[in-house]
């Protein structure tokens, strides 16, 4: 077995199974600490794009945002009818752009233009798999779009919510929404104490691996503070990848106007499973916020949210 291999403990795509997280520990106990990088481990990108918006008949521009001369950002640009504005999706640690297709159903015929794109080493984006790479290419595709309208949205899921967070700490937007918050600084300690593995020296040893190399731009909970921008969290308790009580822990770290609505499913299966609730939660809070039309959504999705402003 790889060293990478063993050092697969306390992440699966961020996470994890039982059996890798012993062979993790006998890793660490070898004294390998550093055998290899945190991106090699979290990251599972996917370079075959199998579907395209064309799949829902919706016209849409290829566009290569050109980082440095090694480095792109593909992305798509996928139109709505009459734009009210632009949802920019930063995507999650596994597979491509493709995986995003869903997101349309929610946003598209609401009105909003929406952008998938792929970082560096996802998809057909050519460049180096690396945690701070992936905030310069957001920067860069928030750019393109704030060329293309003045009403921004940005959507984050999974490793995109610390990524989105960031850019919306430094860019003027009109709504953030993040779902299956990471707080990736505090994902060791979360998902040893969800399992019962309660030794100090066992978390010590996996951040002294992991924390010097995860960019400071991924502190979620510094850069929650400095959005003025209302926010939604959707979260679900049954989030076997990132800890719901982290996710409530970031919620309590925004300053200014947030909601957070806890609902079910696994990581990332929300939309999937219950479609048109999960479409009525996202489009009646933009409702509220004043961002789109009237509403047709008639029930809400899960439990009740929980919600404040400063």
């Amino acid at each position: 077995m790889t060293c990478k291999n063993k050092m697969l403990f306390g992440w699966r795509r961020v996470l994890i199974s039982k059996r890798l997280a012993w062979l993790g520990l006998i890793c660490l106990m070898g004294g390998h600490v550093h055998c290899t990088r945190l991106e090699d481990v979290i990251l599972k990108p996917n370079p075959t794009i199998t579907l395209t918006p064309a799949l829902y008949q919706l016209p849409y521009e290829r566009v290569v945002l050109t980082i440095s001369p090694q480095r792109q950002v593909v992305l798509w640009h996928v139109r709505a009818v009459r734009t009210r504005g632009i949802v920019v999706v930063f995507p999650g640690s596994d597979q491509n752009k493709s995986a995003y297709l869903p997101l349309l159903s929610v946003f598209i015929p609401n009105g909003f233009d929406v952008i998938l794109m792929d970082y560096e080493g996802f998809g057909d984006s050519a460049g180096q798999l690396a945690l701070a790479n992936f905030i310069t290419d957001a920067r860069a595709v928030t750019r393109f779009a704030r060329q293309r309208s003045h009403s921004i949205i940005l959507f984050g899921m999974s490793l995109g919510t610390p990524i989105a967070v960031r850019i919306a700490a430094e860019t003027r937007i009109q709504a953030l929404i993040l779902e299956g918050t990471l707080d990736i600084n505090a994902q060791n300690e979360a998902w040893l104490a969800e399992r019962g593995y309660n030794y100090s020296w066992l978390q010590k040893m996996l951040d002294d691996w992991s924390q010097d190399q995860i960019p400071s731009d991924y502190d979620i909970k510094t850069y929650a503070q400095q959005i003025t921008a209302p926010v939604l969290l959707l979260h679900s308790v049954d989030d076997e990848v990132t800890p719901y009580q982290n996710a409530r822990r970031v919620f309590e770290a925004f300053s200014g106007s947030v909601q957070f609505c806890p609902i079910a499913h696994r990581h990332g299966q929300m939309i999937k499973k219950d479609h048109d609730a999960y479409i009525i939660q996202v489009i009646s809070w933009l409702q509220q916020q004043g961002l789109t039309g009237a509403s047709r959504a008639t029930r809400r999705y899960g439990n009740a949210c929980i919600v404040h402003t400063i």
